[in-house]
Order: C-alpha cells, then structure tokens, then sequence
C-alpha cells in the first residue's frame, strides 16, 4: 500500500514533501519542471511554502535540495493532475490520512495536548510571578508588584500570595469565602460580578473525571484582583471579601 510521510506544522496543518509526492506519483519530468508546470495555479503561504529537504548522493554524503511543503488539500489536486498509474491511489492515500487525522480520537488527543500545553505555559507564568514577588519587599512593594503585573494567576496561587505576605489562608478556605460573597459560582467559575469588576478571568480546560474527559470553567485572578483581595487582606477585613 502506497504511504507518504506526512508532517505538522506549527499551525496545526498536515503537510507533505512536494518531491516526495512527485516520486511517489511515478511523474517522468524533472522536479523543477513540475513545480514550474503547476504551482501557479495555488498560492505561495497558503498551499504551500518553500523549504529544503536532505539526499543521499552516497559514501554518507548528504545535499541539501529545494523543496516545498504542500497541504493535504494540494497534494491531492496535484496527485489528480498528474494523470500517472499512481494518481488515484496517492489521492485515495491522503483522504484516509486526513479522515484519520480528523477522527473524534485525534481532535480530542490535540485538544489534551494543546491544554496540557497552556496550562505549562500557565505554570511557568506563575513560577515566574513568584520568582518575582520573592524578591519584593516588603509588604507593601509586593503589593506595587502584583499591581503591575500583566500576569492572571490561580484561586490557589492567591491563596499563595496572601500566605507569603503574612496573610495566611488555605486554598479551600479562600475558595469558600469568594463563593459566600459572590466573586465564584458553586462550580468555583468566576461570577459576572468578578468578571464585571476586572477581577476574574476565565478560560477554559479538558479535564479528566470520572465520566470521562470533560470540558470546566477556571477561575483566573487578574492583577486588579490580586491587588483588590491584598488590599481586603492588609487592611484586616480577612474574609470580607
């Protein structure tokens, strides 16, 4: 069975080797004839993008070639207009791979990874925060930091913050009192008060429980907010909020 290797790229986007493709069509004229033959009738950034694939001319030695990365969608057209024994089933070849690609099981494992992905970045958001609340002091040049921030941090990274300026207060203990004065929903989603008020953002992330993986709301914190519940803390009215 005829198979191509088939590449992502940043964007999400199947890609394939233009002179893998022209081989694997069986296509008698040269390469750059090819290209020069057909490419103009797609778009350059769009269809397709220059690039330099690696040949083995012999004794180890490699050369680097032009090449092109080519969508599925233009690859199939091009498997099409080549007219060779090969076209039908390099076409039929690139259908399977991108209903395979597009299976309920595929997106759901991007959308995993592209969560596990923003929630690393979300990590390293925070460490890096705290990296730099650490180095504050004291109360009050902690206070101007969070103020300055463009960074949205965690109901349990506040908890955090308050702990280390003297305002200690557990992760459930601060979820409990935003939810009795209104800032969280029940399901611990940020109120439209908090959202209204500049104080809560919210994104969303695919969790796994025990019905299976499901989509909830998190709560984010934003520099107005941290500075707004800092300032609740210092001033002593504790869970009044």
């Amino acid at each position: 069975m005829y198979q191509m290797t088939v590449d992502t790229n940043e964007q999400g986007m199947q890609t394939v080797s233009a002179r893998e493709l022209h081989k694997g069509l069986g296509v008698t004229t040269r390469f750059n004839t090819w290209v020069a033959s057909n490419f103009e009738l797609f778009t350059k950034g769009v269809d397709y993008n220059m690039c330099k694939s690696v040949a083995h001319v012999g004794n180890g030695a490699t050369r680097a070639l032009d090449d092109y990365t080519l969508t599925i969608d233009m690859a199939k057209e091009l498997s099409m207009m080549s007219h060779t024994p090969k076209s039908k089933e390099v076409r039929a070849y690139f259908i399977k791979v991108e209903k395979q690609y597009n299976s309920p099981e595929m997106m759901m494992a991007r959308s995993v990874q592209y969560a596990n992905q923003m929630m690393l970045q979300y990590d390293q958001q925070i460490k890096s925060l705290n990296e730099t609340i650490e180095l504050q002091a004291p109360k009050v040049e902690f206070a101007e930091t969070i103020q300055k921030s463009e960074a949205n941090i965690s109901v349990t990274s506040l908890s955090k913050l308050l702990s280390n300026t003297g305002y200690t207060i557990g992760r459930n203990k601060l979820f409990e009192a935003l939810r009795q004065n209104g800032w969280l929903l029940k399901s611990n989603a940020p109120s439209q008060k908090g959202i209204n008020q500049g104080l809560f953002k919210s994104h969303e992330a695919l969790v796994k429980t025990a019905y299976g993986t499901q989509i909830k709301v998190i709560a984010d914190v934003t520099p107005k907010g941290q500075e707004y519940f800092i300032a609740k803390w210092k001033t002593g009215m504790g869970e009044a909020v």
